[in-house]
């Protein structure tokens, strides 16, 4: 093999496995860097760890007998040019992030493939194989391996995150320590805890400077992020969102921001694959009041079933809230729900009665601006003020958003994720606002575990008095909510099964009309695309 042929074939194989590594890359970082959570997801659908490319060029390696060096090399590299050609150009909903960590993680992936690249050529040669077809053959091999290759290489950089982690940690917290009078409050919950804190973060402002957890960093790293660059000495009161997929993840965001106030907003099935079971998921969310100190205040909502059996006084002070609960220290009532939003009465502990109306939908949010109230009252702030500021309140961005298009017809906006309570609120939402037809799109709910199948069945069933139409993306993912949707009586012709979004989308473009009302119900990320067959 000449040196072109050789150049041309290192040129053509990086060129058309880049974009797959960049990919394997990706969606490790959507399994958020977790080498065990990257295999399982793998495992559910081994395809996703097949690359084209490499498997056509080891193909091609049989002609070896039969043609020259140089146009072996030329139709193994043709097997790159056709990898990168065919590559997938479709849109991401949430890009690859380039951060400092994906750097590093490139470079031990780099160091890494040169050293399996050099050992493994060596060893071909040792075994008898020439120079030229033992660097193809193992060139072929090790792209094949790439996926593997990433979890190797992760691996091996874990030391150097954690001590990446543990100098923003501690920088974090000397930032901190620099706030003694800032008041720390943790939010926690199967759902309605984003729409709480943007909630709450809009009540306290009446008053106080407040500083909350942007969009949804709910993790110890986007915490940190949050106090390393937002923080600043005017703040009073600091809103922290606690997000968790394993025991410990929010003892771990306690132990770093201290918080004086909790809030469980609710304990629900969610992140079952990872959780397992509901009583693993309620003991990781009590981690938030085990943590408060003898002199803080928990929260939480005395109609949820799992926080009223479970959430037991043990130091802090405890303030319910609820709608049915007639125990429950804050409670709503009279509630009104039209188009236009949501009335109710907040009763406080005192016995003051005062009226709100809010544009946001909903039963769920009731709940979560009474969370939200009860924390203000209680940390000074009169009923009577917050009332224009409830009135004010916009959804938090694909939660319950309802937008009115220029082409007549209504979304109801409800695609950030998806969990059982979440999705039957938003069917109760679709059925109480006014329209011709009642459209929903949705690929189902994910990370339910063993729960998966049997709850998007039991949600099929509970679209079905509901819909006039449903769009379900994903042929698999389909097949509950399609048994649940035909058990209940539901009409198949008025089911559309797409292979994507963007086929479901060019779907309802066919039918929409004016007057319709169209659900947009979870939009999975990329990482729960389908392998198409």
């Amino acid at each position: 093999m000449s040196i072109y042929h050789f150049l041309l074939a290192v040129v053509c194989y990086v060129i058309g496995t880049a974009p797959s590594v960049l990919y394997d890359v990706h969606m490790l970082q959507l399994n958020s860097y977790r080498t065990e959570r990257y295999l399982r997801w793998i495992r559910q659908e081994p395809l996703r760890a097949v690359h084209l490319g490499p498997v056509l060029a080891l193909a091609t390696l049989i002609l070896w007998p039969v043609v020259s060096p140089g146009t072996m090399a030329i139709l193994w590299s043709a097997a790159f040019v056709l990898l990168f050609a065919t590559r997938n150009k479709a849109p991401q909903k949430k890009k690859l992030v380039v951060t400092s960590r994906v750097v590093r993680l490139i470079t031990s992936h780099v160091l890494v493939f040169t050293g399996f690249t050099v050992a493994g050529w060596l060893l071909s040669g040792a075994q008898g194989y020439s120079q030229d077809f033992g660097l193809l053959l193992v060139l072929s091999i090790l792209g094949i391996a790439m996926p593997l290759l990433l979890c190797l290489s992760n691996t091996l950089i874990l030391p150097v995150e954690k001590a990446v982690v543990r100098y923003y940690y501690n920088d974090a917290n000397r930032i901190l320590s620099r706030h003694q009078d800032l008041v720390r409050i943790g939010i926690t919950g199967s759902y309605g805890k984003t729409s709480t804190k943007f909630i709450l973060q809009q009540c306290l402002s009446a008053r106080y400077n407040t500083l909350a957890t942007p969009e949804s960093y709910n993790t110890t790293l986007g915490v940190i992020r949050v106090i390393r660059t937002l923080l600043r000495p005017i703040h009073e009161y600091f809103i922290v969102e606690m997000g968790a997929r394993q025991k410990g993840d929010i003892r771990e965001i306690c132990d770093l921001a201290h918080p004086k106030i909790g809030i469980i907003t609710a304990i629900g099935e969610q992140h079952l694959e990872t959780f397992r079971d509901i009583a693993t998921i309620a003991k990781t969310k009590l981690e938030l009041f085990e943590a408060l100190s003898a002199d803080g205040i928990a929260f939480y909502n005395a109609d949820d079933k799992m926080l009223k059996e479970t959430a037991k006084p043990t130091g802090p002070r405890y303030v319910t809230y609820g709608i049915d609960a007639a125990e429950s220290n804050y409670r709503a009532n009279d509630l009104i729900s039209s188009t236009k939003g949501t009335e109710f009465s907040v009763l406080t502990p005192d016995g003051e009665s005062i009226r709100f109306h809010t544009r946001l939908l909903g039963r769920l949010n009731v709940y979560n601006i009474l969370a939200a109230i009860s924390v203000s009252v209680e940390l000074g702030i009169p009923l009577t003020e917050l009332v224009p500021v409830v009135a004010s309140l916009k959804p938090a961005p694909h939660r319950l958003e309802v937008k009115q298009t220029a082409g007549g017809f209504t979304i109801l906006d409800n695609a950030f994720s998806s969990n059982p309570q979440g999705a039957k609120a938003s069917l109760e939402v679709l059925a109480a606002l006014d329209g011709a037809r009642k459209i929903m799109i949705t690929p189902g709910m994910v990370e339910l575990g063993s729960r998966e199948y049997e709850l998007n069945k039991i949600f099929g069933t509970q679209a079905a008095s509901v819909c006039d139409h449903i769009i379900l993306v994903g042929a698999k993912r389909a097949i509950p909510i399609r048994e649940g949707l035909l058990e209940a009586g539901y009409a198949e012709d008025k089911i559309y099964i797409a292979a994507d979004l963007k086929d479901g989308q060019k779907h309802l473009d066919t039918m929409l009309q004016a007057g319709d009302v169209l659900l947009y119900e979870n939009d999975l990320p990329d990482n729960y695309n389908e392998v198409k067959a």
